[in-house]
């Protein structure tokens, strides 16, 4: 958490506001799973930045037992800040090798990833990447 917070800061201040939401009772995890959350964190509030700037986007890491689930949420690109685009493309839509990524990793760690739209609740519209790692 403590290399995590200075990231969704710096993320809010590229563009649209950024969370961090905590639950569970915080425990020290194996440096391969937190290393695997940290880049997965990275490469979606970069891919929040890049097809969804100007949205909030939530962090959320919640600690169960035996499992860690991170979740990066962004909220629907306002419509004041649309530019004419495809909702959710921007000019550099990338390569599609960071979800690629996302998923390898935490496979890697015995995990499960989803990755896509927001298809109901107040962040419908928005995108949600969650992966869930044994811890």
């Amino acid at each position: 958490l403590e290399t995590l917070r200075p990231m969704i800061e710096s993320a809010g201040h590229a563009g649209g506001r950024a969370d961090l939401v905590v639950l569970g009772e915080q425990r020290p995890l194996d440096t391969p799973v937190a290393q695997a959350l940290l880049r997965i964190a990275q490469e979606s509030l970069t891919n929040a930045a890049r097809h969804a700037p100007h949205a909030a986007v939530t962090v959320t890491v919640a600690y169960q037992p035996g499992m860690v689930v991170l979740d990066v949420e962004n909220a629907p690109v306002p419509a004041a800040t649309r530019t004419g685009r495809a909702a959710g493309n921007s000019a550099a839509t990338g390569s599609g090798m960071g979800l690629v990524g996302i998923r390898e990793r935490v496979a890697l760690l015995g995990g499960a990833v989803a990755i896509g739209p927001l298809t109901e609740g107040p962040l419908t519209g928005g995108w949600r990447v969650r992966a869930s790692i044994p811890a």
